[in-house]
C-alpha cells in the first residue's frame, strides 16, 4: 500500500512539472566590428529557451577596455537612439540635396536661349551623336502692342510635340510668361535628336525670348 502511495504521489509532481526545453547549443555569431559573440540559451523554467547575456569571446575593440570608456559609448548610443527615435523638427533645413534638382552620372548639361519681336522664335537644345538629349525645363515670355494668345511648342521630344497656350500680355501692362520644368526630364524622340523651344508669334511691336535647359547623356 505504501509503495502505490509513493508512485501515486510521484506521478502527481511529474505531471505538475513544466517539461524541460531542448535548448540550443551555445552558438557564436560576429557582431558589425567582426567580434565574436557567444550566445547561450538556458530553460527558463517554464519550458521556454532564452538566450543570457551574450559574452565576448575576443577582446573589446580599441578604446573600449575599459569601463569608463564603455560607459561613455553607451551614453553616445542612448544618444543617437533617442535623436533618431524624435519626430523630425519642422523648418527651412534640408538633408543632403533634398529639393535639389541633380544631373545622372555621365551627363553633360546644356542650354539654349533666344530672342525676337513679332516672329515666332526658336531656342534649340543640340542633338549629338550616339548620345540623347533630355529638357529639363524651358521659359518663354513675351508682350506685343495688343494683347493675343499663341501657342508654344517643345519639338523632337519622344513619342509627340508638347503644346501649351500663352498668353502675350500689352507691352504698355507687362509681359506674358510660360515656364515648366519638367522631372523627370523628357527624353528628345532617338539619339542625335534636338529638341526645339519654339515660341508662338508675339506679332506687332511684340518682344520674346525663348529659353531651354537639360542635358545630353
Amino acid at each position: 500500500m505504501m509503495r502505490k502511495i509513493i508512485l501515486s504521489l510521484a506521478f502527481s509532481v511529474l505531471m505538475a512539472s513544466p517539461a524541460l526545453a531542448v535548448c540550443p547549443a551555445t552558438l557564436q555569431v560576429k557582431d558589425n566590428a567582426g567580434v565574436t559573440v557567444n550566445v547561450v540559451y538556458s530553460d527558463d523554467g517554464s519550458g521556454n529557451c532564452i538566450p543570457n547575456v551574450k559574452t565576448n569571446s575576443s577582446a573589446l575593440p580599441t578604446g573600449a577596455a575599459t569601463a569608463a570608456n564603455q560607459a561613455t559609448e553607451i551614453t553616445a548610443l542612448q544618444a543617437i537612439q533617442t535623436n533618431t527615435g524624435a519626430p523630425i523638427p519642422s523648418g527651412t533645413n534640408t538633408i543632403g540635396t533634398v529639393g535639389q534638382l541633380t544631373y545622372p552620372v555621365g551627363a553633360t548639361p546644356i542650354t539654349a536661349s533666344a530672342t525676337g519681336t513679332t516672329a515666332a522664335t526658336t531656342a534649340t537644345l543640340a542633338g549629338t551623336t550616339g548620345k540623347t538629349t533630355y529638357i529639363c525645363g524651358y521659359s518663354i515670355r513675351a508682350n506685343a502692342t495688343g494683347a493675343t494668345t499663341v501657342t508654344n511648342t517643345i519639338t523632337g521630344v519622344i513619342t509627340a510635340t508638347l503644346s501649351s497656350i500663352m498668353w502675350v500680355a500689352p507691352a504698355a501692362s507687362g509681359i506674358g510668361v510660360d515656364e515648366q520644368i519638367f522631372s523627370p526630364c523628357v527624353p528628345a524622340s532617338g539619339t542625335n535628336q534636338a529638341i526645339a523651344v519654339v515660341s508662338g508669334a508675339p506679332g506687332s511691336g511684340g518682344n520674346v525670348s525663348s529659353r531651354g535647359w537639360g542635358y545630353q547623356l
